[in-house]
């Protein structure tokens, strides 16, 4: 589905500068300096007795612009006069320092944005008070899950953000294409790339990022940690991506903005440097504030080898764990994530709600930005996991380079650095080779036989990982191990995996599970991941 946008007013999210920080990929935006201070008493006070005790909420947060900072605002005076508690506002120049350092003193704000990439460290260090399960909302699965760690849910989702094509009509019907030709795969993709591209506009921009480039990976099957959160960066299903993106890299079908002498990919688009871009909601303030005269159409992604795919970004409500007004603060988030409220913010800064509830709603008050929602149902988020930034920003660095690098060499790299901040374990990870591969016939939960060997390396287990040493009819899409255990899936049929019993995969290709909301591939014949290792009917 797609909607054609002109000079639309109802967002007026920006989105300026290089998007290539780590902490600009889990809010997808951004944060601009709009006022300082920590957000807390530098003394220490954090206002009294607090909530509990009749004091103020201190509430830290990184804006995207005014009319964010406008719209909490007036959502925290709404909450005050309703509440008769006090919430005073203060807005970071940089929020994830501000914030280490009101944990370091001891003096945090009692609520502020957390983002995915900072949020396990937080976690983990015991600096969040871990009070989502207080909070009835119906929130997405893959928001939930963004923000649990060690099994428990800690911060509700705030808003989110997904990534769709923008495409200029202009251009579009300038190259003699119509609907028709809205890019549904890679190879659509670049063929409309293709015509698009004249000496002074590249077909499609987007940033040198793995926020951008790691659309084409989660397309291909791919993404930085399996199922269970490990290391998973060097596969053949990501190096497909990235050969991919270098190809069109080369031939000049696309190019980083910089290439085209522009910031972000939505300036390039919006100066006429490129034809299509690679964007957020965000995308549609910045588009009619800047460049009100562009008219264009939001599309989904095209699908890959591995079907549909886009990346989503987020922040949670975070409380302090030594807030003196929890309780208070509790109530204020119950407040900020109510239906009401979050439609009161899509309306004010345009972000996309983080409840299914308003879902329907949402779209059929922005129906020109139905692309980026209908992409939650297969979006991959940031890993939540403890280090991550550092992993994502030397991803970024040598994506940089795409254009004249081996995409294998930096897939290597990256897996080595994902692997020091999720680990596998002691039966290994997936790779290119394996030391064995299992098929367990249907029915039955033998794994030692039969068995196939011939690799030198420790065994390692995955639908992509035996593609060197298993014949081609055990490979991913027929019978593909995952580990000791592992077991022919086919669409029908009960199965083993991992010694288990799992229900059959009767409706392969368009189940959704309830808990990742991810689809099995559409073109598939088997089982996906996401089956398997949840084990519930289809």
């Amino acid at each position: 589905m797609s909607t054609t946008t002109s000079r639309t007013s109802r967002s007026t999210r920006r989105a300026r500068g290089s998007l290539a920080a780590v902490t600009a990929s889990v809010a997808a935006l951004t944060l601009a300096a709009c006022g300082g201070g920590s957000g807390f008493d530098e003394d220490g006070d954090t206002g009294g007795d607090g909530g509990d005790g009749g004091g103020p909420i201190e509430v830290l947060i990184g804006s995207s612009g005014d009319a964010e900072t406008q719209s909490v605002t007036e959502a925290l005076e709404a909450w005050s006069a309703e509440s008769g508690t006090e919430a005073n506002l203060n807005v970071a120049a940089d929020l994830p320092q501000q914030l280490s350092q009101g944990f370091a003193a001891g003096s945090p704000p009692d609520v502020f944005y957390v983002g995915v990439d900072h949020f396990a460290g937080y976690a983990a260090n015991g600096s969040l008070e871990p009070y989502a399960d207080q909070i009835e909302a119906d929130f997405y699965p893959t928001l939930v899950e963004s923000f649990t760690y060690e099994d428990t849910f800690y911060c509700a989702p705030k808003d989110f953000s997904t990534l769709a094509l923008v495409i200029n009509n202009a251009a579009w019907q300038e190259a003699g294409l119509t609907e028709a030709d809205y890019p549904t795969t890679w190879d659509d993709l670049r063929s409309v790339a293709e015509q698009l591209t004249t000496g002074d506009q590249a077909g499609l921009s987007f940033g040198p990022e793995w926020q951008r480039v790691g659309t084409f990976m989660a397309q291909a099957g791919g993404g930085l940690v399996d199922d269970a959160g490990s290391a998973n960066v060097d596969t053949p299903e990501n190096a497909e991506a990235l050969a991919f993106v270098k190809e069109m890299l080369a031939d000049g079908t696309a190019a980083y903005p910089s290439a085209v002498d522009s910031g972000w990919g939505g300036e390039a688009f919006g100066t006429g440097r490129a034809a299509m871009t690679i964007e957020g909601n965000w995308v549609v303030g910045a588009l009619t504030n800047d460049f009100p005269d562009i008219e264009y159409t939001v599309v989904p992604l095209p699908e890959g080898p591995g079907g549909s795919g886009t990346l989503q970004f987020t922040n949670c409500w975070g409380i302090a764990a030594d807030s003196d007004n929890k309780e208070a603060a509790i109530e204020l988030v119950r407040f900020l994530v109510s239906d009401e409220q979050q439609m009161t913010f899509a309306e004010g800064f345009g972000v996309m709600p983080s409840v299914e509830s308003v879902r329907d709603q949402w779209a059929e008050q922005f129906p020109e930005q139905s692309a980026f929602i209908e992409g939650v149902d297969y979006a991959q988020g940031v890993p939540p996991v403890e280090g991550i930034a550092e992993v994502i920003a030397d991803f970024n660095a040598q994506l940089e380079g795409l254009k004249n690098a081996d995409p294998q060499t930096i897939l290597t790299s990256v897996q080595s650095s994902m692997e020091a901040v999720a680990p596998w374990p002691r039966t290994g990870r997936p790779g290119r080779r394996c030391s064995r591969c299992v098929v367990v016939p249907a029915g039955t939960s033998d794994p030692s036989r039969p068995r196939r060997g011939g690799c030198s390396s420790p065994p390692r287990w995955s639908c992509s990982g035996c593609s060197s040493c298993c014949p081609s009819s055990w490979r991913r899409g027929s019978a593909c191990p995952t580990g000791p255990g592992a077991a022919t899936r086919s669409a029908g049929t009960r199965t083993t995996w991992a010694g288990r019993t799992t229900p059959s995969c009767s409706r392969a290709g368009a189940w959704r599970s309830a808990t990742s909301r991810r689809r099995c591939g559409t073109t598939r014949t088997t089982c996906c991941s996401w089956c398997r290792s949840r084990r519930r009917s289809h």
